[in-house]
């Protein structure tokens, strides 16, 4: 039987807004926008709005999976739950792979980022030996440092981004947005297959779900999360 973690380590269901939104709002804001008009044009506030809703019914799927689990049980008990222990322990090595791919992609992009606007002739091994020894730093700190590093990564740029947003909306035109539904689904969905990576992050719930005090409860703050990136990627 699994020991119950203490609760001086878990953190109340509120963080989960911040946590989940900071996982899937980042640099892929910067570019999200060029894939979406070549496949969707003036359409694409729609493919947004399609991931967007996507995203919600797997946070409700993934809520329902976990809800079935005693208590400080996560992804790699419910693998272990339902397919045994040498098959559930292959998935949950997929699942490990799978969150060291996204991890690499992330500081990938980060990385590019850099190099393309502050440093352009720095090599990009010192920029990953730096960002990793912080991201040492942080999680040797515990999950509950980490949680608190989403928290300000999350109120700290809404500082900025809204006045970026919504100051140049008196210039908007916004008879470019017409005429509606001039694409076929076809071509919506393929935007939006294009939009699913800019809302990912939500499923490292299932890995941190038994740290959540009251765990069934922040399911309304995951979700309000989710609808406050599509609020954000629809103003952008």
């Amino acid at each position: 039987m699994k020991q119950a973690i203490q609760e001086r380590f878990l953190i109340s269901p509120f963080l989960v807004f911040f946590v989940i939104h900071a996982t899937q709002v980042g640099v892929g804001a910067l570019n999200f926008q060029r894939p979406l008009m070549k496949e969707a044009g003036q359409d694409a506030w729609m493919a947004v709005l399609m991931a967007g809703l996507s995203a919600h019914v797997l946070i409700w799927l993934m809520y329902r999976l976990l809800s079935h689990l005693p208590s400080g049980g996560d992804l790699v008990s419910l693998h272990e739950q339902y397919f045994g222990r040498w098959i559930g322990g292959v998935l949950s090595l997929g699942l490990l792979f799978y969150y060291a791919l996204a991890a690499f992609m992330v500081l990938q992009s980060y990385i590019e980022v850099i190099k393309v606007w502050v440093f352009p002739l720095m090599g990009a091994w010192q920029f990953s030996l730096m960002f990793l020894l912080m991201t040492y730093y942080v999680v040797s700190g515990g999950f509950r440092v980490v949680v608190g590093l989403c928290v300000w990564g999350v109120v700290i740029p809404l500082l900025t981004i809204f006045p970026m947003v919504f100051f140049p909306l008196e210039y908007a035109q916004y008879r470019n947005l017409l005429p509606v539904f001039d694409h076929s689904f076809g071509q919506l969905a393929k935007a939006s297959k294009e939009m699913v990576l800019q809302y990912l992050g939500f499923e490292m719930l299932l890995m941190y779900y038994p740290f959540l005090k009251q765990a069934p409860s922040s399911q309304k703050w995951a979700h309000a999360a989710n609808a406050f990136t599509m609020f954000i990627y629809q103003a952008c």
